[in-house]
């Protein structure tokens, strides 16, 4: 069961979406990470998309996709191979 987070900046449109679904994941959440619902996460995500396309000015501080935290926080992406399911990235 994947489980959502958001890690909050200094700024209401800065923000970074994960989400956890094993110990890995859990591990490479930063500090201060916040637990959010997955329509939350996706709301979130949302905004910001639309915000990149009608504001850009004030977009792209924020993410518009929602990555494994392990994948997001650590390198070699290429171990994980992952593809695009609405604006959640998964695991193949």
């Amino acid at each position: 069961m994947k489980k959502f987070y958001a890690c909050y900046g200094d700024f209401g449109n800065v923000y970074t979406l994960s989400y956890c679904e094993n110990r890995e994941d859990f591990a490479a959440l930063p500090k201060g990470a916040e637990r959010i619902t997955r329509k939350e996460a996706i709301q979130l995500a949302r905004r910001e998309a639309d915000r990149r396309r009608w504001e850009p000015s004030s977009a792209y501080y924020a993410d518009a996709d929602i990555m494994p935290a392990h994948n997001r926080y650590t390198w070699g992406l290429e171990d994980f191979p992952l593809r695009r399911n609405g604006r959640i990235w998964e695991r193949n």
